[in-house]
This record gives C-alpha cells, sequence and structure tokens, in this order.
C-alpha cells in the first residue's frame, strides 16, 4: 500500500510500497516500505489516487499522471507505464478522479472526459455498445 498527500504548502509527498508504480519516484516497482519523500518540484493542489494510476492537478490546472497505465488510463495516448509525473498535454482541468481502470477529469470548460479501459462500450451507453 502506498499513500500520496499534497501538505499546505502545494507539496507533493509519497510513501509506503508500490508495485504499479504508482510513488512518482523514479524508481522501479519495490516491495519495502519507503519513508516519505517529496514528488519533484512542482507545486500542486489536487491528488487522486485510483489501483494502479495517480493524477495530481498542479497551480495552474494542468494535469499530471503517473503508475501503470495498462489500460491507457494515464490519458497519453499509450499504455507505457511512467514512473514519475508526467504532463498531459492540451487540457486544463477543475477536477479528476482515479478509478481501478480509468481516470476521470473536468476540464476548465466543464467537459468530462474518461481514459483507460473500455469493456463494455463508452461510460452511460448500453453494455456492449460501440461507435
Amino acid at each position: 500500500m502506498w499513500s500520496i498527500y499534497v501538505n499546505i504548502y502545494y507539496n507533493a509527498w509519497s510513501c509506503g510500497q508500490s508495485f504499479l508504480n504508482t510513488l512518482g519516484l523514479g524508481m522501479e516497482s519495490v516491495y519495502k516500505t519507503n519513508k516519505l519523500k517529496r514528488i519533484g518540484n512542482s507545486k500542486y493542489k489536487f491528488v487522486s489516487i485510483g489501483n494502479s494510476s495517480v493524477v495530481l492537478i498542479d497551480m495552474e490546472n494542468n494535469l499530471w499522471t503517473f503508475g501503470s497505465n495498462i489500460n491507457g488510463e494515464l490519458g497519453l495516448d499509450d499504455t507505457n507505464s511512467r514512473k514519475i509525473p508526467t504532463l498531459v498535454p492540451n487540457i486544463k482541468v477543475l477536477y479528476a478522479h482515479c478509478s481501478h481502470n480509468n481516470i476521470t477529469v473536468i476540464d476548465i470548460n466543464n467537459t468530462a472526459y474518461i481514459s483507460g479501459a473500455n469493456w463494455y462500450g463508452p461510460p452511460g451507453e448500453p453494455e456492449g455498445f460501440s461507435n
């Protein structure tokens, strides 16, 4: 298990065990508990932790993601794992949420986007629906 938090100075910190590159510290998956370490030098105002991914929103509403990305949930148009926070280009967000295999974000225009697993068709559509 791992924890990530943003303190009153807008610094992101992580600690714990990481099996899916979810500590954001640039290290391989580790099976021992790590002491609390600061994630990068950016200032963040929001964090959400999912099963195998993490999102951070910085002070300029940029979206940063990292983790296993096995289902493309990081929103980076690939399935490559990321060990450190990686900027998701061309989007400014107000809110983000990590779930089991997806990341949902609401941009500054109040438009919702979802990335990741799509086993049963688009969200809100009947099961098996496809375009």
